[in-house]
């Protein structure tokens, strides 16, 4: 190796250590079976941001999308800004800690409170029931309006092709506009996943068979709805709720079963990619292996994709990717344009116009710098720890019910995983805002539904005494 590369491996070293420190400091601790949002933040950064990055730098990896950066030159600058954000994210974290007088170890302490059961009988039960029962009939509205021709997973039995299947799913998407897209989006592909982890809890909670059997039910249809679209992440994010769920619930998740977790989650993905992608089995089982590149190295490019884009071939976007009433009166944008797909008609035109290639995601970083460069992504390094401890600290000291429960390991599992998405995403989140109105809307129904069950039985009572 150069002399270039053992300095660029030793800052990388460095910054990592230092990293780990403040970050430790910042969340209370950085132990696997006591993640939270905040250590979870450090995993996220350090294994599917800055170790790719660092192997780049060293050229040392390999991509498909790596053909697309021209300017080789901003490989040493995104080095630096993803070690500065290794640095900041934590720092910023534990000065707000200092200036609210937050303690990290509370949200420990909250892990190991029991789940509070605010009603007795049916009430919960009732309330889930209606929501479970919206939820899975948009499912089958979905299916339904995809038609027989169009289902995906048929289109896998019949064999069709990596490519049809990429034009499928494009397809799919743009069969669902106007109401149907809010059915989709809303009821379909995002609340009915939230309603199976408020069951999930009231099963084990209760271990109440009915609570069971209503979690089968929504399990099954969001793994159905989830992957309506044969999109692998979904799938995984879905499954890897349940994880941090438990470790919210106040489980000490082990080692080996983490261990256990990941193995079985590479051999099911590596088996997606050989029978829905059609890739050959020795393709697999090489270094360039797709789940590692998918992994380890997409993210990365695609914030190398958004430096070089916006710096090189293209002006900012001026805000026109921030949310429509946000881009249009603050930044007088006449449409939104994330980032994402900007850079996929940029560098792959053709893709794009032959339906095959959709948006290209990279580190939140990317759409700030796109938007307002150098400047926005120094405030987005500041402002997305702000979020992440305004959901740390409002979760830590409310009740911890089941509905709480499941939303805070809902919006925990989103707000890390859209680290590798839109910065957008963190000023104003429509689907976000759902889950925290529909959770707040539920225990409101649990309440006034009590309220007037209660109300019946006294006046049931107060009838048979005054007959006796």
């Amino acid at each position: 190796m150069a002399l270039k590369e053992y300095y660029i491996i030793f800052f990388a070293v460095v910054t990592i250590i230092a990293s780990y420190k403040l970050y430790k400091k910042a969340a209370g601790s950085l132990s696997i079976n006591k993640l939270g949002p905040i250590s979870m933040s450090f995993y996220v950064l350090l294994f599917l941001s800055y170790i790719g990055t660092t192997l780049i730098v060293l050229g040392k990896a390999d991509h498909s999308m790596y053909r697309y950066l021209r300017h080789q030159d901003l490989k040493i600058d995104v080095f630096f800004v993803l070690s500065m954000l290794m640095i900041i994210f934590p720092l910023v974290i534990l000065g707000l800690n200092k200036l609210f007088k937050y303690n990290p170890m509370e949200y420990q302490e909250y892990r190991e409170r029991k789940v509070t059961l605010e009603y007795k009988g049916n009430v919960e039960f009732i309330t889930m029931v209606i929501a479970s029962v919206v939820c899975i009939v948009s499912v089958i509205y979905v299916f339904a309006k995809i038609g027989i021709q169009d289902n995906p997973f048929l289109n896998i039995i019949k064999g069709v092709g990596e490519k049809e299947l990429g034009v499928l799913r494009i397809n799919i998407a743009n069969e669902f506009t106007g109401i149907s897209g809010y059915i989709k989006n809303i009821f379909a592909l995002a609340l009915t996943p939230f309603m199976s982890y408020v069951a999930y809890i009231y099963s084990r909670r209760t271990k109440d068979n009915k609570w069971i059997i209503l979690f089968v039910i929504l399990f099954i249809f969001s793994n159905i709805m989830v992957f309506y679209n044969l999109q692998k992440a979904p799938l995984i994010i879905y499954w890897g709720n349940f994880v941090v769920l438990s470790i919210l619930y106040g489980d000490k998740v082990k080692i080996k079963y983490v261990v256990i977790l990941g193995v079985v989650s590479f051999v099911v993905l590596n088996l997606m990619y050989i029978f829905i992608a059609g890739k050959r089995l020795d393709q697999i089982l090489t270094i360039d292996n797709p789940i590692f590149n998918r992994t380890f190295i997409t993210t990365p490019i695609g914030f190398f994709l958004h430096m070089e884009v916006f710096t090189y071939r293209m002006l900012p976007l001026a805000g026109a990717s921030m949310p429509g009433l946000i881009g249009s009166k603050i930044f007088g944008a006449s449409e939104v344009l994330r980032s994402s797909s900007v850079i996929m008609e940029s560098v792959n035109f053709e893709g794009v116009r032959s339906g095959v290639a959709g948006v290209y995601n990279g580190l939140f970083l990317g759409e700030a710098y796109a938007n307002f460069g150098n400047l926005g992504m120094f405030i987005s390094m500041i402002h997305v720890p702000i979020v992440f401890f305004v959901f740390n600290y409002i979760f830590t000291k409310i009740k911890k019910t089941p509905i709480y429960l499941a939303l805070f390991s809902y919006l925990t599992v989103n707000l890390v995983w859209t680290l590798h998405g839109g910065y957008a995403d963190y000023v104003f989140n429509t689907m976000w805002i759902i889950a925290i109105v529909v959770a707040v809307a539920m225990s409101l129904f649990n309440k006034i539904l009590n309220n007037i069950l209660n109300k019946k039985d006294i006046n049931k009572n107060e009838n048979i005494n005054n007959s006796i």
